[in-house]
């Protein structure tokens, strides 16, 4: 499908009242109206895929002197209490944009400081499993060495076939045993990290990470 499957926007169509509305049973409907319905549809499709995933007021406390190069050299099992700042952003379902087949953009918004004369940075990574983040993870990596808060913005692509099954099995009701679930399914899902830092500097010398937020746009 092609993005003139709809026009990207809701469109209001009457509604089904009255003897005169042009939803009435076995009342034909326009070519216009039915194009307009499959619009609102596959507009309706793709907007359902996109949210936001996670929110973090961040840290003015970031210490860890790091490198940032790959996910195997980066910290992830430190100690918070040492200044690290390292978080799993949580296991989150990932469907296609609508009837387009394409992943929606993964993106993670921050606003970070470096100390003086020194780099700050943030690392985001997807796996498709739960587990320490590796090399072969999609991954990005934003830096600055602006000593104010700068906006940084880290974007992944994932593909059409990055998500791992998640299996489930919704349960109805509390009873002991468990009655067997009315139906069973799958949902693809991926798993997120974010570690901040911040390279040189004494351990007096802190850089600041705030307003972390992670959503899903548009492919």
């Amino acid at each position: 499908m092609t993005s003139t499957t709809t026009v990207g926007t809701w469109i209001d169509l009457p509604t089904a009242s009255g003897s005169s509305s042009p939803w009435q049973q076995d009342d034909p409907l326009s070519s216009g109206l039915v194009m307009i319905a499959a619009s609102n549809g596959a507009h309706a499709a793709r907007a359902n895929s996109l949210r936001t995933l996670y929110e973090h007021p961040g840290s003015d406390n970031v210490g860890t002197d790091l490198l940032y190069d790959s996910p195997d050299a980066f910290g992830w099992d430190d100690d918070p209490s040492a200044n690290a700042f390292v978080v799993c952003a949580g296991t989150h379902r990932l469907r296609p944009y609508g009837e387009t087949g394409s992943m929606p953009r993964i993106v993670l918004h921050a606003r970070i400081a470096a100390p003086a004369t020194y780099t700050a940075g943030l690392i985001f990574v997807a796996r498709r499993t739960p587990g320490r983040p590796s090399a072969s993870d999609l991954r990005g990596v934003a830096t600055t060495t602006s000593t104010s808060l700068a906006d940084v913005t880290i974007e992944l692509f994932p593909s059409a076939l990055f998500a791992s099954a998640l299996e489930i099995a919704p349960r109805i009701g509390s009873a002991i045993p468990a009655p067997e679930p009315p139906e069973i399914g799958a949902e693809p899902v991926v798993t997120l990290y974010v570690g901040a830092y911040r390279t040189g500097g004494s351990g007096a010398w802190k850089a600041t990470l705030a307003g972390l937020t992670v959503y899903l746009s548009t492919p």
